[in-house]
């Protein structure tokens, strides 16, 4: 079973629907209801915590609070939730016998160190990262707690990943954004892949090359237009700006050659999804799941307990309404400890039981033979 944290936001909610597509059971945390979420409460809570990664192979913590949080929240607040957290949840892991942690970070902890000189700044591992506020800060300090655990872990640093207007986010799939898709295909991987371990870019794919970065800082027209045509030409006729100049190109070659990631919906795709209707794409994200039940499914997959499960076996998915209201008369909401939980069918589901167990003293523990 993945337990996957942040379940109801963008980054997160991409990796569970990833592994849920794949085969696992997928347990969703988060403190506000989405579609997969199947458990809504805070995981600074402790019994939360614990509750939810009782049975856990895997545990992908994508929860944090993120760069447009910087300002409007204390730092204070930054640290507690994506350093101390991060810490507890490393903590309650290790002792609950998970078998692997995934990190998502994410590529803003280089920032200063992606300012141009006379040339763009090719983004690989090598990098020093060169934090420049809290959020920042935050991640990086996550990233040790994650390398320094007991748990086999791995920490993906993704690209900008943010939904925005087709020119924008065209120009920023050149050379320094991923689509959420691949995101999600790169943390299957990169679970699933006994030899990934440490801290992998995730970005791409951009069609330039490390000895391009001069001539991007000079002209990067004349470098796209030598380098992938198609796209330079698609850019003119739609009238969207080609870039002058770039400052930076994110280079995920470590985690191709590591876990086998190999992304697809860069900026060619971007452009043949807006050509296409909405059909032609609901084929190709169906066919790129199937590709990934099957490459998970081989025999070949070095972790026996990282291969699909057959769905519908974790309880508490089972109680809970993967991040629905209850609707009807078979179903109440119902609250403990603060918690939104719910009761289906009048029976109080497992993750309920676990959470009331865990808050009361243990002299009124219930006792199991």
């Amino acid at each position: 079973m993945v337990v996957v944290t942040g379940s109801s936001g963008l980054v997160g909610s991409a990796p569970a629907a990833a592994f849920d597509a794949a085969g696992w059971v997928v347990r969703g945390v988060d403190r506000a209801p989405g579609c997969r979420t199947s458990v809504i409460a805070d995981l600074r809570d402790r019994h939360v915590r614990r509750a939810a990664l009782q049975s856990a192979d895997v545990l992908v913590h994508a929860a944090a609070l993120h760069a447009p949080h910087v300002g409007r929240l204390a730092d204070e607040e930054f640290r507690a939730v994506n350093v101390g957290m991060t810490a507890e949840l490393l903590d309650n892991a290790a002792r609950l016998d998970v078998r692997r942690v995934l990190y998502i970070s994410s590529t803003s902890v280089y920032r200063h160190a992606l300012v141009p000189t006379d040339r763009a700044v090719w983004v690989d591992e090598q990098l020093t990262p060169l934090p420049r506020d809290i959020y920042d800060e935050t991640k990086l300090a996550a990233e040790d707690l994650v390398a320094a655990c007991s748990v086999s872990s791995v920490t993906l640093r993704t690209a900008r990943c943010l939904p925005e207007p087709l020119p924008v986010l065209a120009r920023h799939l050149l050379h320094r954004a991923v689509d959420v898709a691949d995101v999600a295909t790169a943390g299957v991987l990169a679970v699933t892949h006994a030899a990934a371990a440490g801290t992998f870019n995730i970005s791409g794919p951009h069609p330039f090359h490390r000895d391009d970065c001069l001539a991007l800082h000079r002209d990067a027209g004349a470098v796209l237009a030598g380098r992938a045509p198609d796209v330079f030409e698609a850019f003119r006729d739609r009238g969207w700006p080609v870039p002058d100049r770039l400052d930076r190109v994110y280079d995920s070659a470590a985690a191709a050659n590591t876990f086998g990631y190999r992304p697809v919906r860069g900026v060619r795709q971007l452009l043949r999804d807006a050509a296409d209707g909405p059909s032609a794409r609901v084929i190709r994200r169906q066919s790129r799941r199937a590709r990934v039940r099957r490459r998970l499914s081989s025999p070949a997959c070095p972790f026996p307990w990282a291969r699909p499960k057959p769905t519908g076996q974790d309880p508490l998915n089972n109680a809970i309404a993967a991040g629905s209201e209850p609707t009807g008369p078979a179903s109440t909401r119902t609250s403990f400890a603060g918690h939104s939980l719910m009761r289906r069918n009048g029976m109080e589901s497992e993750f309920a039981r676990e959470l009331q167990n865990s808050a009361l003293p243990k002299s009124r523990q219930p006792h199991h033979k």
